[in-house]
C-alpha cells in the first residue's frame, strides 16, 4: 500500500452511501502519475451489520483519489480483480466478464 496511514475513514467519507463491503482484492492503480488512486470492489449491504441476513443491493467498482478525497470513476458490475498491469479492472456484468480501463477523469 502506498499510503502510510489508515485511509478507511477517507474512503467511507467519499463514498457517502449505505454500508459498503469492500473487496480484499481492491488495489492501488499501478501508474506513477496516479499514486493516490485506489480501485475498490464494493458490494453494498442492505443493513449496517454484515450477517447471514444481509443482502447485497448493488455491486460496483469505484476509483477513489484518496489524497484529494474524491471519486474519479464508478463502474457498475461485480468486481473480479485487477487486469492489464493494474491499469484495468475485470468485472462481471450482464452475464459476461468485461475489462474496463481505469480512467483518470470523472
Amino acid at each position: 500500500m502506498q499510503e502510510k496511514r489508515n485511509v478507511t475513514p477517507d474512503i467511507l467519507e467519499v463514498l457517502r452511501k449505505g454500508y459498503p463491503r469492500i473487496s480484499t482484492r481492491s488495489f492501488w492503480i499501478s501508474d506513477k502519475e496516479r499514486r493516490h488512486d485506489l480501485c475498490l470492489g464494493i458490494s453494498w449491504l442492505s443493513n449496517e451489520h454484515h450477517s447471514l441476513e444481509s443482502k447485497y443491493e448493488d455491486c460496483e467498482v469505484v476509483v477513489v483519489d484518496v489524497k484529494e478525497r474524491r471519486v474519479l470513476q464508478r463502474i457498475p458490475g461485480a468486481f473480479i480483480g485487477p487486469a492489464a498491469g493494474e491499469t484495468q479492472v475485470a468485472i462481471w456484468r450482464d452475464g459476461q466478464v468485461r475489462f474496463i480501463p481505469l480512467g483518470a477523469g470523472p
